[in-house]
């Protein structure tokens, strides 16, 4: 039986958590006056630079929270961070002290992020993002402990989110946790979908999204490697031509700095 153990609320004023304020709720006014906003900016060009404050309202988010987008999120040890939210531009001149800069944003940029972090529900919109939060970010499965090979290990049921219009399903799940013959346990869901599944189309049907996520990841890869094939294309023939350059000038110079007359590459 699953134990569910009551938050411990004191009775003195003292103990009461502080209240932070929450969500600032807008009135009718403004939230159409903010939607007419955002319907201007939609049909903008990609390359059009909004300030801050014109970009939070497009993405339909407070001043405060794209200020939070803009930090880094940690990432696994020896591994670059990178910024939660859209790409940014700030410009510097050098000498400004601080970072108090102004940050502006495209609505390309901004129209992208949006895509990136659309989905039917959290989990689907926070794997949109890429390939690390697959084999980072841990998530909840319901499994089931087995021992029929002697020994005690895990085979997983279900994902625990996203249930849909099938309720029934969703009870018996509950109930099986509930009754302590299901656990939920978090773990990367690349690590479940390499493991044990009770259904062969329950696994089927969450592996497909993990080959999803490894094929537009190749796709990327794939694109950066061609990348670089035509630049060191391009660098080769630079450096071939420069080579053909410089052995035209030792042929030309060659009798003339025998008879001690000083060339330069533009006296050709």
């Amino acid at each position: 039986m699953v134990k569910v153990t009551a938050p411990d609320i004191g009775t003195r004023a003292e103990e009461k958590r502080p209240k932070t304020g929450g969500r600032v709720k807008k009135d009718v006014g403004q939230l159409m006056a903010e939607t007419r906003i955002r319907a201007e900016l939609a049909v903008m060009h990609d390359d059009t630079t909004l300030p801050a404050e014109l970009a939070a309202i497009y993405l339909c988010i407070s001043g405060k929270q794209l200020g939070e987008l803009r930090k880094r999120i940690p990432l696994l040890k020896g591994k670059e961070s990178k910024f939660k939210g859209p790409r940014m531009i700030k410009l510097s001149d050098g000498e400004a002290i601080g970072s108090n800069q102004p940050v502006t944003y495209k609505i390309g940029d901004l129209r992208k992020y949006q895509t990136e972090h659309s989905g039917y529900d959290t989990f689907q919109t926070s794997l949109a993002s890429g390939l690390m939060a697959w084999i980072s970010s841990p998530a909840p499965f319901f499994v089931r402990l087995d021992n029929t090979s002697g020994r005690d290990s895990v085979v997983f049921v279900a994902k625990a989110w996203g249930w849909g219009s099938d309720v029934a399903a969703k009870e018996l799940l509950i109930k099986g946790a509930l009754d302590g013959v299901l656990k939920i346990k978090w773990v990367s869901p690349a690590e479940a979908a390499r493991d044990l599944w009770e259904k062969p189309s329950e696994h089927k049907a969450f592996a497909k999204l993990w080959f999803g996520a490894l094929k537009l990841e190749r796709q990327i890869v794939k694109k950066k490697v061609e990348d670089t094939k035509i630049v060191n294309a391009v660098s080769e023939a630079t450096l071939a031509v420069e080579e053909v350059i410089a052995l035209a000038l030792n042929i030309a110079h060659g009798p003339l700095v025998r008879a001690g007359v000083k060339l330069t590459q533009g006296s050709i």
